[in-house]
């Protein structure tokens, strides 16, 4: 991974609150949308190939291609700018102040405010979402913007709700 981070793609990246926006599957430009065109991409024509090729006992994959493509597609064009960019609303936590606070703060990301973490995103967030804010904001608060995007670009962002339901 490269040494310099782009402060403009980094904060295209992580909302103001520090949730990883790039990982959401509504998110203009975000990785699900890039895989997704990539994958599209590759896959083009190979339905056909496949249906002109198998033998017929095995066509019902080149259907679970079709299917695959057709859910590509849908993940290939993605509604939210995120919230710094005019987010489409049904992306977003309903109600949320963060982005005009952390704009009237003259900061970046909750972490670096003087405040954080201030009673105001206390009371508002709850759950795995206050866990999730409080800990991404320390990261940034302990170490740095960047650093904390470096961790970020890391992981899945949703492997504790998968433990959750098992």
């Amino acid at each position: 991974m490269k040494d310099s981070i782009d402060r403009a793609e980094m904060i295209d990246a992580i909302a103001p609150c520090a949730f990883c926006c790039f990982t959401c599957a509504a998110k203009k430009n975000g990785v699900i949308e890039e895989s997704s065109k990539k994958l599209n991409h590759y896959l083009e024509g190979y339905y056909e190939f496949n249906k002109k090729v198998l033998p017929f006992r095995y066509r019902n994959y080149s259907k679970k291609i079709k299917e695959l493509v057709t859910q590509l597609e849908k993940f290939s064009d993605r509604p939210c700018n995120g919230c710094r960019n005019g987010a489409d609303e049904r992306c977003c936590i309903p109600d949320c102040f963060i982005e005009k606070c952390t704009r009237e703060h003259n900061v970046d990301f909750c972490g670096e405010c003087d405040e954080f973490p201030c009673k105001r995103a206390l009371d508002f967030f709850a759950g795995e979402n206050l866990k999730e804010w409080k800990s991404n904001n320390e990261k940034i608060r302990n170490s740095s913007p960047e650093d904390f995007y470096r961790y970020a670009v890391s992981k899945s962002h949703y492997l504790h709700f998968k433990s959750e339901n098992e």
